[in-house]
């Protein structure tokens, strides 16, 4: 019991760690104020339904390849269903309607490689080699 216990705690620990690294702003001005200052490409995730979040914590933020990058972005959510304007920006990086998506942007906005918005394994093994291939030196 006590094992089982200190392993839960350990698990817990790591989770909350890795989602304390990753602060994930809501203002679009302010992600680019962030990325320009620290010469960082920013990550975009928008959604219409955050419930969707599980398979992408899941298969993408809490993978060992992802966790290896992270601190390379500056982290940007777009809350689709109150904001036309979100809405558009989250149209434009992604080049897509559908959500959940993301999508990986330079500093001065531009899309960079292919979003992301089919979340299987093997798309989102794909884009973390976009994300990989997209870090600067």
């Amino acid at each position: 019991m006590k094992t089982l216990l200190a392993v839960f705690t350990l698990v817990l620990v790591a989770t909350t760690s890795v989602q304390a690294q990753t602060k994930w702003l809501t203002n679009h001005k302010e992600a680019m104020s962030i990325a320009e200052a620290q010469n960082k490409h920013i990550l975009v995730f928008a959604s219409d339904d955050f419930d969707s979040e599980g398979i992408i914590n899941d298969e993408l933020f809490n993978s060992e390849a992802f966790k290896t990058i992270q601190s390379n972005f500056v982290f940007l959510q777009l809350n689709v269903t109150t904001d036309s304007y979100n809405k558009r920006l989250a149209a434009h990086y992604s080049g897509v309607k559908t959500y959940p998506v993301l999508a990986l942007i330079d500093k001065k906005g531009n899309p960079l490689g292919k979003s992301l918005h089919v979340f299987t394994t093997d798309h989102i093994q794909k884009f973390i080699t976009v994300l990989k291939a997209n870090i600067k030196a």
